[in-house]
């Protein structure tokens, strides 16, 4: 069998039962990463990766805010856009970890899943229709694409067809797996926004994204396909 090391998860749990009847032989870390999310940017930055921009220096963000760009504030532990900040002069904003730049246009969020330098499961992110947001979420809801703040992920071949092409979901797909080398990760959800004209940026690599019955079918047969080509 195939053992799973990694946190209490359900994706663990799911992933562990999954792979327990497996024929090949060996271990897999699931959900470990080998920086926080601020190193991440800094590796993948250095790695050509196309990432927002970002800074370290207070007084850099706010000069970005004094030309008018809209600058979050974040930390270097978060899920789900929880520690996003907006509004600049706060205390909160002043204190965060460091600061990026919001992606103008943005126009899709896509999920990449990669394991072992191969891409092989592209979704995109919509809304779910009558799902109520807190009004003091209404703002981080429109841009931070979760499903705390009502969105959900999409695999249908028809969705995917009606926004991209072919090339362009290689593209992404290819995009993904180098921010995952990068990293120096096996795998996981890679997030990416693209614009109207597709032009992408990389916002993080999810090493235990969620796994629905088809993403989980997809993550097995993938790290099995690994073992047998050791």
């Amino acid at each position: 069998m195939i053992e799973v090391i990694g946190p209490n998860w359900p994706s663990t749990r799911s992933l562990r039962e999954g792979l327990s009847t497996a024929h090949e032989d060996g271990t897999i870390h699931w959900g470990a990463s080998p920086c926080n999310k601020l190193e991440a940017l800094v590796r993948m930055r250095d790695a050509g990766v196309y990432i927002p921009q970002f800074t370290i220096d207070r007084l850099e963000a706010l000069e970005w805010v004094d030309i008018g760009l809209e600058v979050w504030g974040r930390g270097v532990h978060h899920t789900q856009g929880k520690d996003i900040t907006r509004f600049p002069y706060t205390k909160r904003w002043m204190d965060s970890d460091f600061w990026v730049q919001r992606v103008q246009g943005v126009t899709n969020e896509w999920r990449v899943h990669v394991w072992n330098g191969r891409g092989f499961r592209i979704g995109v992110k919509i809304p779910v229709v009558d799902y109520l947001v807190p009004t003091n979420r209404l703002q981080i809801a429109t841009m931070v694409r979760s499903a705390r703040n009502g969105w959900q992920l999409i695999y249908s071949q028809e969705r995917l067809d009606s926004l991209s092409t072919r090339e362009q979901r290689d593209s992404l797909i290819q995009l993904a797996a180098a921010a995952c080398r990068s990293l120096g990760v096996i795998g996981g959800g890679v997030d990416i926004i693209t614009t109207d004209r597709m032009e992408p940026t990389v916002l993080e690599i999810n090493t235990a994204p969620a796994l629905g019955e088809y993403t989980l079918a997809g993550y097995i047969r993938e790290i099995r396909k690994g073992f047998v080509d050791v």
